[in-house]
């Protein structure tokens, strides 16, 4: 079975003890489904900011190769007393997240503010 590279564009910017990226424009090509990981851990590294907030696009769906690397990036962020948190995704999306065996892992909310602040507000 082959394997899938998502190529992402980021658009990255930097709050107070937070990195903020909105994950835009993902084109898949056949090859290393760790691109991710390797591209967000390398932006994280870049800023020294190891609390990450991830914002995909509504229509986004999380597919198992995807969560894969978002747990292994949310594993390396641990390692630095960081974390990852995930917002954006459409509601559905999100409350399908949250009611999977990842909820618990990877910390799903409907914006940046409440990812940030950890608001937990059902939406």
């Amino acid at each position: 079975m082959g394997e899938v590279k998502v190529a992402w564009d980021f658009a990255v910017e930097r709050g107070p003890n937070w990195l903020l990226v909105r994950a835009e424009n993902p084109t898949v090509d056949a090859e290393d489904e760790r691109s991710l990981v390797e591209s967000l851990w390398a932006v994280m590294q870049e800023h020294l900011t190891y609390r990450l907030v991830l914002e995909f696009a509504e229509e986004q769906s999380l597919v198992p190769p995807l969560i894969r690397q978002l747990l292994e990036l949310r594993q390396l962020a641990q390692f630095q007393h960081g974390c990852v948190r995930l917002c954006g995704m459409s509601r559905n999306e999100r409350q399908r997240l949250r009611r999977s065996i990842y909820g618990r892992n990877l910390p799903v909310f409907r914006d940046r503010q409440d990812a940030v602040f950890g608001s937990r507000r059902p939406r």
